[in-house]
């Protein structure tokens, strides 16, 4: 094929710039297909890169340039072309096939053609239809209640009730991570932390030895025996 004889056709002539870099993608990728030449209106549109709806104002600018056989889109050049190149190549491979007593008798007309299409063409559609789809926002991952019951007990009730605020962020990712997220263990930690505020070790030099509320949460210091 030689592209600029085909820009060189008065019915090309009058596409615009992209219309015709269009066509000339949609004239290599016919070329490498099963039929070259011949496809459907929507296969054309499909190597031209167009959607649905971006075709269906500019089709009729495309239309001269193709013939309409049996409800396919033919572009006779490049049908002639590879007849062309096809009689070429089987003049100088006629005596190997001979040899092995294989046939290149196999004529091959735009109804022949028109069938082998159906397969490429369902592919095609499928292809189209979900290029043409929005793309499908990942759905949001929401968090479960009790995560959220549990936040909320800490910012309403243990942070408020622990005697030295420091470093509330890792305070409330200790908390998160917390084993006990039931009623029962709501309460076995308050009742720990309970029995320390009054314990001599956190009363003692104005609370200085009173640990970092994410420190005493990892350790589960709520578990252990406290002296009086």
């Amino acid at each position: 094929m030689h592209p600029a004889d085909f820009f060189s056709d008065p019915t090309v002539v009058v596409l615009t710039l992209y219309e015709r870099r269009a066509y000339r993608e949609a004239l290599d990728l016919t070329w490498l297909s099963q039929t070259p030449g011949v496809g459907t209106e929507n296969q054309w549109r499909c190597w031209m890169s167009y959607t649905v709806e971006e075709w269906e104002p500019i089709r009729l600018r495309f239309l001269p340039l193709f013939v309409e056989e049996d409800g396919l889109w033919v572009q006779k050049r490049v049908v002639a072309e590879f007849e062309h190149a096809t009689q070429k190549s089987r003049k100088s491979t006629d005596a190997i096939l001979t040899r092995y007593g294989r046939s290149t008798d196999v004529p091959q007309s735009i109804e022949v053609r028109g069938k082998r299409l159906e397969e490429e063409e369902t592919s095609q559609h499928l292809l189209s239809d979900a290029t043409d789809l929005p793309a499908r926002k990942a759905p949001k991952k929401e968090r479960p209640v009790r995560d959220v019951e549990w936040e909320e007990a800490f910012e309403e009730h243990f942070w408020p009730a622990y005697p030295k605020k420091q470093k509330k962020p890792d305070a409330l990712k200790a908390w998160m991570s917390c084993p006990l997220r039931e009623q029962e263990g709501l309460n076995q930690v308050f009742s720990g932390l309970e029995k320390w505020k009054v314990s001599s070790q956190w009363c003692r030099d104005n609370g200085d030895f009173i640990p970092l509320p994410a420190t005493w949460l990892r350790a589960a210091q709520y578990d252990d025996e406290v002296e009086g």
